[in-house]
């Protein structure tokens, strides 16, 4: 009569554990972005309401050797363009999304190493759409 009530049991519980195990997503940890970030690159492309390019460049009144980004703990992060203090704002982030809550803008990360973080950020002004990818390194 033991091995009865053991054996269904036994089987309850195996299979309760496998299929537990095997319905739970496995959830990435979220990385950490604090720190001061250089940046390598910034590229804008210009399309019209149809997706037709209409130019591409880098914002020429930066220099980007001397534009950095720091993120700090308080989930702020101030801005820095030729190595002077520009301005500072309030953030969230997952891994793979950057938000700026003040002005409501959120770019995507595709890119998120223990040295590089590469954001991209689409934005409308009707009938134009400005793609901005922003390459970063960790200093």
């Amino acid at each position: 009569m033991q091995t009865r009530l053991f054996d269904p049991f036994s089987f309850l519980l195996l299979t309760t554990s496998f299929f537990g195990c095997a319905s739970k997503e496995k959830v990435e940890p979220l990385k950490d972005i604090t720190s001061r970030w250089d940046t390598v690159s910034r590229q804008l492309i210009f399309y019209d309401a149809n997706r037709k390019l209409l130019g591409e460049g880098t914002p020429v009144e930066y220099k980007l050797d001397q534009e950095y980004l720091i993120f700090k703990a308080d989930k702020t992060f101030s801005t820095y363009r030729m190595n002077a203090f520009a301005f500072s704002a309030p953030y969230t982030y997952t891994n793979t999304s950057f938000s700026r809550p003040d002005n409501n803008s959120e770019a995507k990360i595709t890119v998120f190493t223990d040295t590089q973080l590469v954001l991209v950020n689409e934005s409308f002004a009707d009938p134009v759409t400005a793609v901005e990818t922003w390459t970063l390194k960790k200093h």
